[in-house]
C-alpha cells in the first residue's frame, strides 16, 4: 500500500483583502478533514480559501465572539 501525499495551502482573509492566516499541511490523499486554529481571529467576515495542487476552494466565513 503507498498512499499518496498533496500539499494543501489554507488561507484566510479579511473583508479587505489582507491575508490574516496561513497554513501549510501535509495530507494523504482521500483526507478531507482538517483542523485549524481561528481563535485569534476577531469578530467580523473572512474568506477561507483551501487550495491543493488542482483544486481552488472559497468561503465565506463570519466569526462571532
Amino acid at each position: 500500500y503507498n498512499s499518496q501525499k498533496s500539499e494543501v495551502s489554507i488561507n484566510v482573509y479579511d473583508i479587505t483583502g489582507r491575508k490574516v492566516m496561513f497554513e501549510q499541511k501535509t495530507v494523504e490523499e482521500g483526507n478531507v478533514l482538517t483542523q485549524i486554529d481561528l481563535r485569534e481571529l476577531k469578530t467580523g467576515t473572512y474568506i477561507l480559501v483551501v487550495q491543493t495542487d488542482d483544486q481552488r476552494i472559497s468561503h465565506k466565513l463570519i466569526i462571532r465572539k
